[in-house]
């Protein structure tokens, strides 16, 4: 009201919400400015006034335990399955950046081991996408058909196409050993 009176600003939506809610007044009669018959609000309107609370409440500052953590992120480092550091921060509520600047040690390990683990996985997937190529090769080759990447699509799954980048150069290569061998 004080901006609004004072300053000659216009109160946004919840402004005018919470005004209706405190005066009675409909919100259509606030807004056209139509006053008439109107007289000041009984206590049971002013509760209201709570569905339009003025401010959010702040969240409760958090103390982070940070032995705690970095056990939780060493036990993280020792499970069978590689964790991200964003998957850590995640797990544990808390940011990426606060990993790093309070459980460096911790979070670098952890990264190094995802790290690892993204490569290997990245190798397989090649390895797997080899061996289908090169197998679709073998069996467009044996019916004396040309082959390209629209009769190898047909015969290796888009799940192990899709896994791996450079597709043509493995294709290449499967056809330069099919025809020299």
């Amino acid at each position: 009201m004080h901006h609004w009176l004072r300053d000659g600003g216009i109160p946004a939506l919840p402004a005018h919400l919470r005004i209706a809610s405190q005066t009675g007044l409909s919100l259509a009669k606030l807004l056209a400015g139509d006053l008439a018959g109107w007289s000041p609000a009984t206590a049971e309107i002013h509760q209201l006034a709570f569905l339009f609370p003025r401010q959010s409440r702040r969240v409760v500052r958090r103390t982070l335990d940070w032995y705690q953590i970095r056990a939780e992120l060493t036990a993280m480092e020792r499970s069978l399955s590689p964790v991200s550091v964003a998957e850590a921060a995640r797990r544990l509520e808390i940011d990426v950046r606060q990993l790093y600047q309070n459980a460096n040690k911790e979070a670098c390990i952890l990264a190094e081991r995802w790290r690892q683990h993204m490569r290997r996985r990245g190798e397989q997937s090649i390895a797997n996408a080899r061996e289908a190529i090169d197998v679709a090769c073998q069996d467009i080759a044996s019916q004396d058909k040309a082959i390209n990447l629209r009769e190898v699509r047909e015969r290796v799954p888009q799940e192990v196409l899709g896994s791996v980048r450079g597709v043509i150069s493995l294709l290449q290569d499967a056809k330069g050993r099919i025809t020299t061998g």
